[in-house]
């Protein structure tokens, strides 16, 4: 038994693209409408009122009619997913199964050496250090097992507040920052 799925804009009420997901797993996916139909709408009506509905749910039977498609494809010309992928799929002349294992295997060697972490916790301890380019910070964060590492970051991403939960990438491998060599650098932030 398969389900469909359409993606829907809450702004503007409408859905475009789809994909299924067959018995034997996901199934078809409509590329270049569904490519569409986000940029055009992530654009025009902000991504956070993008969603995907199944054909379950009730707004699924909301339809588009024939003039709102051809307004919308007038208006979203000039938007079509610029990919490597066509090359890609042109040049390997292979099932999509061969290619799906192919694809997997390529994106799985573009990131074996990505030692980055991710982590969660709270940053218990820190030290502003302001300098003429920027202020960086020192701290120390207090992961949600209760390790306590110290990390280093710029202000690009804001300052952190203490005793505020954070999500932080850092880079695997630890640096030296005055004589000290168990600091890990701060990749991104996110308050939680």
């Amino acid at each position: 038994m398969s389900t469909y799925y359409y993606f829907f804009c809450n702004n503007c009420q409408r859905r475009g693209g789809f994909l299924t997901r067959q018995a034997w797993g996901w199934g078809n996916f409509n590329i270049i409408d569904t490519f569409k139909f986000i940029s055009y709408h992530s654009e025009k009506c902000g991504h956070k009122n993008i969603r995907i509905i199944s054909e379950h749910d009730s707004e699924y039977e909301f339809d588009n009619i024939g003039i709102e498609e051809i307004e919308y494809y007038r208006e979203a010309e000039g938007i079509f997913p610029h990919s490597d992928d066509w090359e890609y799929m042109e040049k390997n002349e292979l099932t999509t199964i061969e290619l799906d294992k192919k694809w997997t295997e390529q994106k799985i060697e573009e990131h074996i050496n990505d030692n980055r972490r991710k982590l969660r916790g709270e940053i218990v301890h820190m030290e502003i250090q302001n300098k003429k380019r920027g202020s960086h910070y020192l701290a120390v964060f207090r992961m949600s097992n209760n390790e306590k590492i110290r990390i280093i970051g710029g202000d690009s991403f804001g300052i952190p507040v203490v005793n505020k939960q954070y999500e932080i990438i850092v880079e695997g491998t630890k640096i030296s920052v005055d004589d000290s060599d168990d600091i890990f650098l701060v990749e991104s932030i996110r308050q939680l």
